[in-house]
C-alpha cells in the first residue's frame, strides 16, 4: 500500500490540538463543576469548549466591527456562519461583550448587524451562558435582554438546569423573565417527568390554551387573592411532554387546578400530547372525561390531530362532538388538513354539509389552497358561494397565481368586467405590471373606470402613480395631471407625491411652492413630514420651523405620528415644543395633542414610568385622560402591580378613571376581587358602575358568593345593586 504523508501528519496535528486544549471534532459539552454549583461560582467555570470553524480561506480573521460586518452575507447564512466562527472563536469574553455593545446602533441601520449580533451572543453563551446572563442583565436595555435571553437561558439549562432556575431570581424586567421561563420550558434539558412536574408546580404555571398566567405575589396588594405575576408563560409544551411520559402525573396536575377554565385547557393540552404519539389512546382518554364541555373541546382537538393523517376517519368521529361551536372547529380543521393533499375531495365533502357560516368559511379556505394548483377551478368554486367576502379569497388566489404565472393572471384580469372584483384583484399584480409597462396599465384602467365605476379604482390610480414614479417621476406626474376625473387625478397625484417624499423628502419639500391645489399641497406636506422624520428627525424638525404657522402644525402631526413608532421620547419632545409654539392657540394645540395618546402607547411599551411622567404635563384634560388610558392599558399587560402603584398616585378625576378602567380590564380574570375594588374606586358614577358590571360578569362564574358580598358593599345605587344581584341568580 502506498504511504501517504497525511498518515504521519494526522497524529501530529492531533497531539498539537490536545496540547493546545482543543479538539479536532469538538462538541458542546459541559465542563466539570468546581464543586457545588452556585450562582456566585458560575464565573469560574469554562462551560463550553469553543467549536473551531472549518478553514475559511482567510489569511487573517478580522476582529474589528467593520471587518466582521464585511464577512456577513445575508443571502448565504452557512458561509457567513463559517467565516464568523473563524473570526470570533478565539476572542475573549470581554472582547465579545465590547463588540455586542458596539453593534447595537449598527443592528438598527445595517441589516448585517442583526446577523453579527446573533453570532456574537452565541459565542458568548458558548464560553459561559451564566456570564452572558450577567452581561445582558447589567445593560439597562430591555430590548437587548429580550433579544438574547432565550439563547442564554437555553444554553444555561443545558449546562446546569437547577442553576438556570435559580438565575430567574436575578431577572427584574417582567418581559425578560417571561422569555427566560419560556426558554427553560422549551429546553431539551427539561426532559424527565420529575423535571417537568417540578417546573409546572414550582412555577405555578396556570395552563390556558393560548397564554398562561404565571403565579406570584403582587407586592403590597394583599387583597389580590394570592396574586398573579405580571407576565404569561406557555405551559402547553411542558404538559405535552409530561403527558407523553407520565399520563397519570399530567392528569393529576390538571385535575388539581382550581380554576375550571384552566383545568379544561390543561386537559386539552394533555390530549394534544397523547394524540401526537398515540391517537387511539388520546381518543379513549378524551371520551372518558366527566365534564361535558371539556370532553367536547378535547375530542375536537384530538379529532383535528387525527385529521392530519386520516381525514375520512376524522369525519366519522366528528359526530361525537355535540357542541355546535366545537363541531364547526372540527369541520374547519378537517377541511384544512384534507386540502393539503386533495382540496377537491374536501370541497366535495363540504358541499354535502348544511350551508352555515362555518362551512362556507371552510369552503373558501379550501378553495384558496386549491388555487395553488388550479386557480381557475378555485375561482369557479368561490363564484358559487353567496355573500361578498369571497372577493377577498379570489384576491388571494390571483395574487399567488401572479407570483407563479404572471401573464396568465394578468390575462384573466383583463377579461374581467366586474369593478368590485377588479378592485380586489388588481393590487396583487399592479407593481409588476407597472414595472413592465405602465402605459398599458393606465390604458386598462381608463377602459374600466367609467363614471359608474370610477370610485372603485381610485386607490388603484394612486398605486399605479406611486409605482410609476419609482421609474419615471416626470412621466407619472404628467399622466396624473392629465386625468380628467377630479377624484382619480387627485389620487394619482398623491401617489406620485408619496413616492417622491419617501425617496427625497428635501427635494419634495422644495416642490411645495409650485402646488396651488390645497388638497394636493396638504398631502405632499404630510408625506414629506412623515418620511423626513423617519430618515432624519433633526432635519425634519428644522424644516418644520420654516413653514407658515398653519402648515407647521399640520405637518407636525405627521412628524410626531412617525416618530411615535421609532422614537417616542423625541416625539414627546416635539409635542411639548409645538404646544409651546402654539402659545395658547386652541386649534393648534388640539392638532398637536391629537397624537399624544398614540405616543404614550408606544412609549409605555418600553418605558411606562417615563411616559406617565410626560403625560402628566399634558394640559388638555381629555387628551391627558386618553394618554393615561393608553399607558395603563399597555403597562398593565406586563406589569400590573407597577401600573396599579402609578394609578394610586393620581388625583381623582377623569384621567385616573380612564387609567383605572384599563387596569380593571387587565386583572378582572386573574383577580376579580382586586378588579372589583379598583372599579369601585372610580370617581365617575357611570364609569364606576360599568366597570363593576364587567367584573361581575367575569366573577359570577368562578365565585358568585364573593361577588354578592362585594356588590352589597359597593358604592352604587340600590337599583344598580339589585340589577347586579339579579345577574347572580
Amino acid at each position: 500500500m502506498k504511504f501517504h504523508p497525511s498518515y504521519l501528519a494526522a497524529p501530529v496535528f492531533l497531539i498539537a490540538g490536545i496540547l493546545a486544549g482543543r479538539e479536532l471534532f469538538p462538541k458542546i459539552v459541559p465542563a466539570p463543576e468546581p464543586g457545588t454549583t452556585t450562582l456566585s461560582t458560575r464565573g469560574k467555570r469554562k462551560v463550553f469548549r469553543v467549536q473551531k470553524a472549518d478553514d475559511s480561506g482567510l489569511a487573517v480573521s478580522p476582529t474589528g466591527l467593520q471587518g466582521l460586518l464585511e464577512l456577513v452575507d445575508t443571502r448565504d447564512h452557512f458561509h457567513t456562519s463559517t467565516l464568523l466562527r473563524a473570526s470570533l472563536g478565539e476572542l475573549s469574553r470581554p472582547a465579545l461583550e465590547s463588540l455586542l455593545l458596539e453593534i447595537e446602533d449598527h443592528s438598527k441601520s445595517d441589516p448585517r448587524g442583526s446577523t453579527l449580533r446573533l453570532s456574537l451572543i452565541n459565542h458568548l453563551v458558548a464560553k459561559d451562558p451564566f456570564h452572558a446572563l450577567d452581561f445582558v442583565l447589567a445593560q439597562d436595555n430591555p430590548s437587548l435582554q429580550h433579544s438574547f435571553i432565550n439563547i442564554i437561558m437555553s444554553g444555561a439549562a443545558r449546562v446546569d438546569l437547577n442553576a438556570a432556575r435559580q438565575a430567574l431570581a436575578l431577572i427584574e424586567d417582567p418581559r425578560t423573565k417571561q422569555l427566560a421561563e419560556m426558554a427553560l420550558i422549551n429546553s431539551d434539558a427539561v426532559s424527565s417527568s420529575a423535571d417537568l412536574l417540578a417546573l409546572l408546580e414550582g412555577s405555578k404555571i396556570m395552563p390556558q390554551f393560548t397564554t398562561y398566567q404565571h403565579g406570584g405575589m403582587w407586592g403590597s396588594y394583599d387583597g389580590w387573592g394570592g396574586g398573579f405575576h405580571n407576565y404569561s408563560v406557555p405551559a402547553s409544551g411542558v404538559l405535552v411532554k409530561l403527558a407523553q411520559q407520565d399520563l397519570a402525573a399530567a392528569e393529576k396536575y390538571a385535575r388539581d387546578l382550581k380554576n375550571p377554565h384552566e383545568r379544561g385547557n390543561a386537559m386539552m393540552q394533555i390530549a394534544s400530547g397523547l394524540a401526537q404519539s398515540d391517537p387511539d389512546l388520546a381518543l379513549e382518554w378524551a371520551r372518558n372525561l366527566e365534564n361535558n364541555q371539556s370532553r367536547n373541546q378535547t375530542l375536537a382537538n384530538v379529532i383535528g390531530i387525527i385529521a392530519r393523517d386520516d381525514p375520512k376517519r376524522a369525519i366519522s368521529l366528528s359526530d361525537e362532538v355535540t357542541n355546535p361551536k366545537q363541531l364547526d372547529s372540527v369541520i374547519s380543521t378537517i377541511a384544512s388538513t384534507w386540502a393539503n393533499n386533495d382540496p377537491m375531495a374536501a370541497i366535495d365533502w363540504l358541499k354535502t354539509l348544511p350551508k352555515t357560516k362555518a362551512t362556507l368559511q371552510a369552503t373558501s379556505n379550501t378553495a384558496v389552497r386549491m388555487g395553488q394548483t388550479d386557480p381557475l377551478g378555485a375561482i369557479a368554486v368561490l363564484d358559487t358561494l353567496p355573500g361578498n367576502n369571497k372577493a377577498n379569497f379570489i384576491s388571494n388566489i390571483v395574487t399567488n397565481w401572479a407570483n407563479r404565472d404572471f401573464d396568465g393572471a394578468k390575462n384573466w384580469i383583463m377579461q374581467q368586467d366586474d369593478p368590485g372584483k377588479l378592485q380586489q384583484v388588481l393590487p396583487g399584480v399592479l407593481s409588476r405590471w407597472v414595472g413592465e409597462d405602465p402605459v398599458s396599465v393606465a390604458n386598462f384602467l381608463a377602459s374600466k373606470a367609467d363614471d359608474r365605476a370610477a370610485g372603485f379604482f381610485a386607490s388603484q390610480y394612486s398605486s399605479v402613480a406611486s409605482y410609476w414614479a419609482n421609474q419615471d417621476r416626470s412621466a407619472a406626474l404628467n399622466w396624473a395631471n392629465g386625468l380628467e376625473k377630479t377624484e382619480l387625478r387627485r389620487e394619482a397625484i398623491r401617489g406620485v407625491y408619496q413616492t417622491w417624499a419617501s425617496e427625497d423628502p428635501a427635494e419634495a419639500a422644495q416642490y411645495l411652492g409650485s402646488i396651488s391645489d390645497p388638497g394636493n399641497r396638504k398631502h405632499l406636506l404630510n408625506s414629506v413630514a412623515g418620511s423626513w422624520a423617519t430618515q432624519d428627525p433633526e432635519a425634519a424638525r428644522t424644516w418644520l420651523n420654516t413653514l407658515p404657522a398653519n402648515e407647521r402644525f399640520e405637518a407636525a402631526q405627521s412628524t410626531i405620528s412617525t416618530l411615535g413608532y421609532s422614537d417616542p421620547r423625541l416625539a414627546a419632545d416635539l409635542i411639548d415644543r409645538m404646544v409651546e409654539q402654539a402659545a395658547g392657540n386652541e386649534e393648534q394645540t388640539r392638532k398637536i395633542y391629537r397624537e399624544a395618546a398614540n405616543v404614550a402607547t408606544y412609549w409605555s411599551s418600553h418605558a411606562p414610568q417615563d411616559a406617565a411622567e410626560w403625560a402628566a404635563g399634558i394640559t388638555s384634560e381629555e387628551k391627558q385622560a386618553n394618554a393615561y388610558r393608553n399607558i395603563a392599558s399597555t403597562w398593565a399587560q406586563f406589569d400590573p402591580p407597577a401600573a396599579a402603584s402609578w394609578i394610586d398616585t393620581l388625583p381623582p378625576g377623569t384621567s385616573r378613571d380612564r387609567a383605572t378602567e384599563r387596569l380593571v380590564d387587565q386583572i378582572k380574570q386573574q383577580d376579580p376581587s382586586a378588579a372589583f375594588e379598583w372599579a369601585n374606586s372610580m370617581n365617575d358614577d357611570n364609569q364606576r358602575y360599568q366597570s363593576i358590571q364587567n367584573v361581575v360578569r367575569q366573577w359570577q362564574s368562578t365565585n358568585p358568593v364573593a361577588a354578592r358580598e362585594a356588590i352589597e358593599s359597593a358604592s352604587i345605587t340600590p337599583d344598580q345593586q339589585e340589577e347586579l344581584l339579579g345577574q347572580l341568580k
